[in-house]
């Protein structure tokens, strides 16, 4: 199966009160690659306690720009459907003789939420200076624009969290603002910050949790939104 070794959690789109849809990446290993990760979707019809895959196979498979890694990280709806913002991966880069895989962000538009088309797909954000590979979009509505923040990784691996803006959810603006910048030399996240994910609340209040040095090894934090 195409996640038989392993699954990390894409986003989760709430259609009714009890009817939830998850969006998730499997992982494969395969002989002449260091793995294959794909999309999958399960759904729940008792609010989260339990879910179902809706097929044994991927809903968003390889395709010419995403051989390796086709990973769904948001997603959500619009006036014509939903619009998906996924990491695709087509090369591996050795660093230090260990193969990373090199991705970049692309977008694409659904009419149900669960057929791709992948050579419909637009590229909205690529790697630059001494990066090898920006990913991991989240995805969230400003009022009638969009954020996203993505997470880089450079040949000296130092990981870094972005944040972008867009008019549309396709041509996005990446910025210099450092939200999440690293901590001291000895704490848990003076390494790295990573992944960070911005959530609301119904009280009005924004949180951004991430992960800390070693892409979550050291454990998962959370900051409380202050800025806008």
């Amino acid at each position: 199966m195409f996640d038989d070794n392993g699954v990390i959690l894409g986003d989760v789109l709430r259609l009714s009160a009890q009817h939830l849809r998850m969006y998730y990446v499997g992982f494969q290993l395969v002989a002449k690659a260091k793995f294959l990760a794909y999309t999958g979707l399960a759904e729940s019809h008792d609010n989260g306690e339990t879910f179902t895959r809706v097929q044994p196979t991927p809903v968003i498979d390889r395709a010419p720009n995403a051989l390796f890694i086709a990973a769904l990280h948001s997603i959500l709806p619009t006036e014509n459907g939903y619009r998906a913002w996924i990491a695709c991966g087509q090369r591996w880069e050795l660093i230090d003789g260990i193969r990373y895989p090199q991705y970049n962000c692309w977008t694409v538009e659904s009419p149900d939420g669960v057929t791709f088309d992948m050579t419909k797909a637009v590229k909205f954000l690529d790697v630059r200076g001494d990066e090898y590979r920006i990913g991991r979009p989240r995805v969230n509505r400003a009022g009638n624009a969009y954020e996203l923040r993505v997470t880089s990784d450079t040949r000296d691996k130092l990981y870094s969290c972005h944040f972008a803006t867009s008019s549309d959810g396709i041509t996005f603006t990446r910025s210099d603002l450092s939200e999440l910048p690293r901590g001291g030399p000895s704490e848990w996240d003076g390494e790295m910050t990573c992944y960070p994910a911005r959530l609301d609340t119904d009280q009005g209040e924004s949180y951004l949790f991430y992960n800390g040095n070693g892409m979550g090894r050291t454990g998962v934090g959370v900051a409380r939104w202050i800025g806008k």
